[in-house]
């Protein structure tokens, strides 16, 4: 799979990583590893974890909703 960005709109902060599909036991398993990049002087490092947990979440939403569709 090709690398993928998720950015926030209207946010300084995007994530750029290479997804991953492959078997499980229950069919298929979905990945991402990645970085997390906020543009905001002095304090962007410290809150990029926060935001990576956001868009991780927001992401396995997104596939459980794909895969109930499926």
């Amino acid at each position: 799979l090709a690398p993928s960005n998720v950015s926030i709109i209207g946010q300084p902060a995007e994530m750029v990583g290479k997804p991953t599909l492959k078997a499980s036991a229950d069919g298929s398993e979905f990945g991402l590893t990645g970085d997390v990049k906020v543009s905001i002087p002095f304090i962007g490092k410290k809150i990029a974890p926060e935001i990576a947990k956001a868009l991780t979440l927001s992401l396995r939403e997104e596939v459980a909703y794909g895969m109930e569709r499926l």
